[in-house]
């Protein structure tokens, strides 16, 4: 259950956005106001974004049912230390996840076996690069085989950095949710939070609603 204690969210700075300067237009809509210099969100339209974001990641998953052929298939997305190490934890198949930089092409090859050949995901120049750390991406790869299928939803626990992936599941129409911060473009994203991305105490936070929204215990 989501903690409505406007006070709990505020102490993990879930509401603190980045620099005016740094602002996204497209974040407008979703500020309260700024303080030294700082955005900060308005905490009750984004505890209302977070909570339809939740209501739609249950409601794929209970109207595809509990049969695995039909069951919906969720990709998260992460960086840093406490998002992968959650979700390799937390995650059973036929959920997913993606602990490294998002993989150009990954989606229009998925018919191609996503664990499959390197060659079938990179350009001659990055397969050449990428051959020198292959067990690494070895590894990339691991979260992405319990999916079996192109996912159904994605979810990015953090914007920045995400154009190729956004862009990627726009095209593909692959519905995504995303923490969003105030210096952030929110237009790729189907179902945006607004909230500080950038904290991994908010993300930590998020990521474990988002699960128990699948009921993964």
């Amino acid at each position: 259950m989501i903690n409505n204690s406007m006070r709990g969210l505020i102490g993990c700075g879930y509401h603190l956005g980045s620099s005016v300067m740094q602002r996204h237009p497209s974040m407008m809509p979703y500020l309260a106001g700024t303080r030294r210099g700082l955005d900060y969100f308005d905490l009750r339209l984004s505890l209302a974004m977070l909570k339809r974001a939740l209501r739609v990641l249950n409601e794929m998953v209970t109207q595809n049912g509990q049969d695995k052929q039909e069951a919906a298939r969720i990709l998260f997305v992460g960086h840093g230390p406490l998002v992968p190490t959650l979700l390799k934890a937390r995650v059973p198949t036929p959920h997913g996840y993606l602990n490294n930089r998002w993989i150009a092409g990954i989606l229009d090859n998925w018919d191609e076996k996503v664990v499959g050949p390197l060659r079938h995901y990179l350009s001659e120049p990055e397969f050449l690069l990428q051959k020198t750390h292959h067990n690494r991406f070895k590894k990339t790869l691991v979260g992405l085989a319990p999916l079996e299928r192109k996912p159904d939803l994605v979810v990015f626990m953090s914007r920045k950095g995400q154009e190729v992936g956004l862009k990627e599941c726009w095209q593909a129409n692959v519905p995504t949710i995303a923490l969003v911060g105030s210096d952030c473009d929110s237009r790729y994203v189907t179902y945006p939070i607004p909230a500080n991305c950038d904290r991994l105490a908010v993300q930590w936070l998020v990521l474990s609603l988002l699960l128990e929204a699948l009921d993964i215990k």
